[in-house]
């Protein structure tokens, strides 16, 4: 259901036997994780909390360097519970629940004095975004060599943006009070029903197949504008999009066969259905992968698929604040699809050492993109009359990995080379341009070290390159949404309209790099185990951008636009106490 990249993340199971379990309590953030019997042997649980209160450090410090200028808020919590129970020899139930929230809240201000006049701005920016998860999957064993997994779910994907602007305006001796909000939220709502079976011919060959059917609410967003001011009666106006409901359906099966000692393969097929605004999709999903050992530590790998998705990310392509939006295939923006492949080499070096490399090509069709000079906080109602549609995309690169997994010290590092670009009949005179995450370099770097049982000392270093966004070069007035003169002021100057450049996408904001460092010192106790943690995020203090944004100022008399960067987190340490039990 996905033309990119999936993450499978599997939450273990409880013990049957004993209670076990840890706890940890630091400066910025705590977590605990239970799991036990509930009836020895027989049944389980495993329960797991944890919350970051870093927006206490972030709001103090952003406004110590900003002098009360900026203010930066970061929290989130999650949470995770399973329960699972040994119905008979053959037969297991499992019952995974989980919800998780992330908050982030920006405020900056600035004045501008001149001789006859004085204003000054506040912005006060909230994004929230969350998901919810709760699953029932009913194992059982109908054979030596089958078994099957029915699985219930429902999962709900929540974002919300706010957004407050206040202006004050002093002309000689006449004040005008402004102010506007902006209420944005994008939600998805899904209820599926899977059935997995799984044979095993020999122990080296394997076929599984399954079938599914899922049912969606997209809410692609519901906005609010409120305008206020010394003069005019406060107005409101509320605009969206009306609620989605789409279908989905698909059988699918998988033979993963290891032929001989050198080599393995793995084909599959996936036929798609899906429904949703009185139009109806299909697709044929074939994906084919191989492995063959070229010599006792040197594998080569091949693979090929056709995939396609049933939702499409909409991004925003300017400098601001970050909002990747999800919206459902329609009869307008049809399903996306895309051909992928790859081929790679791995190397082994006397089990301690693993190397490989792969280089990949990606075509997709039927994307889509923001019009010329529309946004989501565009004045139309529906997202459908924002967006280009029928675009196609290429990406194309080569990834490298090496890793040490034994021994005092160990680690991995990951360097990603890499292009994605766009194109669009209507967008950039048919041109292709790249996308907004079209980041060249990506490498990731991470080392361990045991110097003995007391001491440890580990680092991450990351970099990737920054995106690829549209920047205004040039603004316009423009009378929104009245133009009246009252006491010499005209209503609607306020309000500016941004001028892009001709080729789409042609700024990138600032490369993104930190340094993390941590030192633990754990020691074993009769009851289990107490770990001392002391670390530091962004060692060396890098301001890596989250937005851009333009602020004028005076400069030798003269008002200047400037473009002003803003970031996130600055340097952060931090002390953590945790045991294990």
């Amino acid at each position: 259901g996905r033309t990119s990249s999936v993450l499978d993340i599997r939450t273990k199971e409880g013990n049957l036997r004993e209670l076990k379990g840890e706890a940890s309590l630091g400066i910025i953030s705590a977590q605990i994780m239970l799991e036990g019997p509930i009836k020895k042997g027989k049944s389980s649980f495993l329960i797991s909390a944890r919350r970051t209160y870093l927006d206490l450090f972030t709001r103090a410090i952003t406004r110590s360097n900003s002098e009360g200028a900026r203010s930066v808020t970061y929290n989130f919590y999650d949470l995770t519970a399973k329960a699972n129970w040994v119905l008979n020899e053959k037969s297991k139930l499992f019952v995974s629940a989980y919800s998780g929230d992330d908050k982030i809240g920006i405020k900056f201000s600035n004045e501008l004095k001149e001789p006859d006049n004085y204003s000054q701005n506040k912005n006060d920016n909230r994004l929230r975004w969350g998901n919810q998860l709760l699953m029932l999957r009913w194992n059982r064993i109908w054979g030596k060599n089958i078994f099957s997994n029915i699985i219930a779910t429902y999962t709900r994907y929540h974002y919300r943006t706010e957004f407050l602007f206040e202006s004050t305006k002093i002309q000689n001796s006449d004040t005008l009070n402004i102010a506007s909000f902006a209420d944005f939220r994008s939600g998805i709502k899904e209820y599926g029903g899977i059935l997995n079976l799984d044979y095993y011919l020999t122990t080296r060959h394997h076929l599984k197949a399954g079938i599914e059917g899922k049912a969606y609410q997209f809410s692609p967003g519901i906005s609010r504008r409120t305008l206020t001011d010394t003069y005019i009666i406060e107005e409101d106006t509320s605009f969206g999009s009306d609620p989605i409901i789409g279908f989905s359906g698909a059988i699918y099966a998988e033979d993963e066969w290891n032929v001989g000692d050198k080599l393995g393969v793995n084909i599959g097929l996936r036929a798609n259905l899906y429904h949703s605004d009185q139009t109806s999709f299909t697709s044929l999903e074939p994906r084919f992968s191989m492995r063959y050992l070229l010599a006792n530590a040197t594998s080569l790998k091949l693979s090929g698929a056709k995939m396609s998705q049933f939702v499409h990310q909409l991004s925003n392509s300017d400098a601001g604040i970050p909002t990747d939006l999800w919206v459902p295939a329609t009869s307008i923006a049809p399903i996306q699809t895309s051909w992928i492949g790859a081929l790679g080499l791995v190397h082994t070096f006397q089990q301690k050492w693993e190397i490989s490399g792969e280089i990949y090509y990606k075509l997709m069709s039927n994307l889509i993109d923001y019009k010329a000079g529309q946004t989501f906080w565009g004045d139309v109602e529906d997202w459908q009359e924002k967006v280009e549609v029928g675009g196609k995309g290429e990406a194309y690169g080569t990834e490298l990995f090496a890793s040490k997994k034994t021994g005092a010290t160990q680690g991995w590092f990951s360097y990603t080379l890499s292009w994605s670009n766009r194109t669009f009949t209507h967008l950039n005179q048919g041109l292709a341009y790249p996308f907004k995450y079209d980041n060249r370099h990506n490498l990731n770097v991470f080392l361990w070290h045991r110097f003995n049982k007391k001491v440890q000392l580990s680092g991450v270093f990351v970099f990737k390159s920054g995106n690829a966004v549209n920047l205004a070069v040039a603004k316009h007035n423009l009378t929104f949404p009245y133009d009246e003169t009252i006491n010499g002021w005209k209503f609607g100057e306020y309000r500016q309209v941004d001028i892009f450049p001709e080729a789409r996408n042609s700024f990138r904001i600032a490369p993104y790099h930190r340094l993390d460092l941590a030192i633990n010192f754990p020691k074993e106790k009769k009851w289990g185990k107490r770990i001392w943690s002391l670390s530091i995020y962004n060692l060396y203090a890098r301001k890596n951008p989250y937005f851009y944004f333009f602020q004028d100022e005076i400069v030798d008399g003269k008002k200047i636009t400037r473009l002003k960067q803003f970031s996130l987190f600055p340097i952060i340490p931090s002390i953590t106490y945790k045991v294990e039990f």
